[in-house]
């Protein structure tokens, strides 16, 4: 198989997102495709609800999406920095992460990533979110890291808003239906992964195949495991 180019995958995400009406799915398609693009080893995607409140959407990982969890409960690190500062957010090295967010950087560090690079989702002169990028290593070409990640954060907005007529009044919408999406995905995994006896990374990656085999979203998938969990007869 070919390997595609960083420019080859993001011209794929974003035919596929044009296809893709389902919110929750297509976010964690893209957030997948982000992260071939970039060499990355994770990446998660957090959003700032109607109320002012830091949600997240989609992650590559179990791990991950604790690790932006844990972002919102502090309420700092790279993605609430790039939100409230509307900019990317690029900081490499483990003494440099740990001295921009003490608490929040050692996390990140002791997850095992040496780099972070957090890029704004902008909607109508207004940062809506975050699309945050982990390393593991050092990115070798930063400023070209920085406007590729842009670029997906900008489709990851449009993924979210959709129709061009959108106005901001709408944003919290889409965002719920996004999120009650991610909550199915979440419940599905927790069924997966006491059926199965395994973790929720693992239980994750299973569901993503369930739903490639059976050529359906994700969120469907997720809804059938736990249609399928419902109607199974309790043990006696």
């Amino acid at each position: 198989m070919v390997k595609r180019t960083p420019t080859q995958i993001l011209a794929d995400a974003t035919s596929a997102m044009v296809q893709n009406h389902d919110v929750a799915d297509a976010l964690a398609t893209l957030v997948q495709e982000c992260g071939e693009a970039l060499s990355a080893d994770a990446v998660g995607l957090l959003v700032r609800s109607d109320s002012g409140q830091f949600e997240l959407l989609s992650s590559t990982s179990h791990a991950t999406a604790e690790l932006e969890l844990f972002q919102v409960q502090q309420d700092t690190g790279p993605c609430v920095d790039a939100i409230s500062g509307d900019s990317a957010v690029s900081v490499s090295g483990s003494a440099n992460i740990r001295a921009r967010w003490p608490v929040v950087g050692q996390a990140i560090v002791e997850s095992g990533y040496l780099s972070v690079l957090a890029s704004p989702l902008r909607w109508q002169g207004e940062s809506m979110g975050a699309l945050n990028a982990f390393f593991a290593g050092s990115a070798s070409e930063p400023q070209e890291q920085i406007e590729l990640a842009q670029a997906f954060a900008d489709v990851a907005t449009l993924v979210v808003m959709r129709a061009p007529e959108l106005g901001v009044s709408h944003v919290s919408d889409r965002i719920r239906s996004a999120l009650a999406g991610r909550i199915i995905i979440e419940q599905a995994k927790g069924v997966i992964a006491y059926q199965q006896t395994v973790d929720m990374s693992d239980a994750y990656d299973s569901l993503v195949r369930t739903a490639t085999r059976n050529r359906m979203s994700l969120t469907v998938a997720a809804e059938g495991v736990i249609t399928a969990a419902e109607r199974r007869p309790s043990p006696v």
